[in-house]
């Protein structure tokens, strides 16, 4: 990776980025070593792996998997960013359930909730979800209010210029 490209990653990285994947029951933190060591997630005498090698240990309740990790502001090959300074370290339960048995677990949660939407508290929880979504859309303070917040603004239709198609068409 050229100083220029890893100047801009490093620059772009500011924070420790954590995703939370509870359907996988597994926490992702991507970062900087010196965010990972800061956030006192490596334990002391870790050297950290050098280009594609994995690092893998378990503390406590926990099983770790340390790699590194492509900076989302790079193009190109892996053997460009194998250099950077950004890490992933993905943390697992030690003892935790197989793939398949989360994976059940979760497909009996949908069916339940299936099942739920289909009964009448859960029909009548759903009446009063739409009720309120039309009080909300015909409260004309709530409309106003929502106007005034630039992501939930409706956008105006701007006048520019005609395309020539349609110039050429209204001269006839």
């Amino acid at each position: 990776m050229s100083s220029k490209a890893s100047a801009r990653s490093e620059q772009t990285q500011t924070e420790l980025k954590i995703h939370l994947q509870p359907e996988y029951e597994r926490t992702v933190y991507i970062g900087t070593r010196a965010q990972l060591e800061g956030e006192g997630l490596i334990p002391d005498g870790v050297v950290f792996p050098q280009g594609i090698a994995k690092l893998r240990w378990t503390l406590g309740e926990f099983r770790f998997v340390l790699n590194r990790a492509r900076p989302d502001d790079f193009d190109g090959p892996p053997r460009g960013w194998f250099q950077c300074d950004n890490f992933e370290l993905t943390r697992y339960w030690n003892n935790g359930p197989a793939w398949h048995e989360r994976e059940l677990k979760s497909k009996a949660r949908e069916l339940r909730e299936m099942a739920y939407r289909m009964t009448a508290e859960g029909i009548e929880e759903r009446n009063r979800c739409w009720r309120a979504a039309v009080k909300a859309w015909d409260d004309k303070a709530f409309q106003a209010f929502l106007g005034k917040v630039p992501a939930l603004a409706v956008p105006t239709p701007r006048r520019g210029r005609k395309s020539k198609s349609s110039q050429g068409a209204s001269n006839g």
